[in-house]
């Protein structure tokens, strides 16, 4: 199977790619549940690091992932570009945030000594629409990854160049 990337304005082709094989995802889930075991180990502070270079990235691409939004969906320039910079601003959130809001809390039982430990779950999957497809993923992402998790993407067909890109920006940071 082949899926097409679609200019809605007009009707062009302006990519396709073929859908993966059994093999393909099961050698993708391994390698990210790997990935994801080692990122677990990284201290939140690092973490957190890396999710604010991640919104510096976006930033620093913002004309580039607007351009290939409006390409890909049909929103016009000037919204796609503010759909990026949120989710610039939403890492930047969830990198001044995550050391307080994943840290250890100590609550009164009845027992000597109780703590709330916030640990990463795992992968997680997500599976988006088209409409927005830059900020459903990073609004997802960005907390999933500072608190020690590893996302899979499975992203709308019609905007898989969005999806490859966001994954690009990830890798960047």
């Amino acid at each position: 199977m082949t899926y097409y990337s679609v200019d809605p304005a007009t009707e062009d082709v302006i990519a396709s790619y073929p859908a993966h094989t059994h093999e393909e995802v099961d050698a993708i889930l391994s390698r990210a549940d790997e990935a994801q075991r080692s990122w677990a180990r990284v201290d939140v502070t690092e973490r957190a690091l890396v999710i604010r270079r991640l919104g510096e990235v976006l930033v620093d691409r913002a004309d580039e992932a607007a351009a290939l939004i409006s390409a890909e969906m049909g929103k016009p320039l000037s919204q796609a570009r503010a759909e990026v910079v949120k989710c610039a601003t939403a890492c930047s959130y969830m990198a001044d945030h995550a050391t307080l809001a994943l840290r250890d809390e100590h609550v009164a039982t009845e027992f000597a000594s109780s703590i709330v430990r916030r640990e990463p779950m795992g992968l997680v999957l997500s599976i988006m629409p088209w409409n927005f497809p830059f900020w459903q993923f990073f609004r997802f992402a960005a907390p999933a990854l500072v608190a020690g998790n590893g996302v899979l993407l499975k992203h709308a067909p019609t905007t898989m160049g969005c999806a490859l890109l966001s994954v690009e920006i990830c890798r960047a940071a």
